[in-house]
């Protein structure tokens, strides 16, 4: 479903999840970057490899969960708005 050019928005209802998660959090990363933060977080305790902007809402989940669950929310919001847009705009 969140394949580079892939058109899923009939089965999703309209619903775009690669440009939700973008806004939520960020571009996707490449391979190689989540590969490396894999390979460095093995041996640690952390359950959790979020390398780039999602480790940057994850840091801000942990100290400040009232405002990262706005960000979220606001990001879900924005994306259900486009999602009704369309939705109006292809009848």
């Amino acid at each position: 479903m969140l394949d580079a050019g892939q058109e899923f928005t009939s089965v999703t209802g309209g619903f775009d999840a690669r440009r939700y998660l973008t806004d939520a959090a960020g571009p996707a990363l490449p391979p190689s970057k989540v590969a490396t933060a894999v390979v460095r977080s093995i041996g640690t305790r952390r359950v959790v490899v979020a390398p780039g902007r999602a480790r940057l809402l994850a840091r801000f989940g942990a100290m400040a969960p009232n405002l990262t669950s706005k960000i979220i929310s606001l990001a879900m919001r924005k994306e259900l708005g486009r999602m009704r847009e369309s939705a109006v705009s292809s009848k």
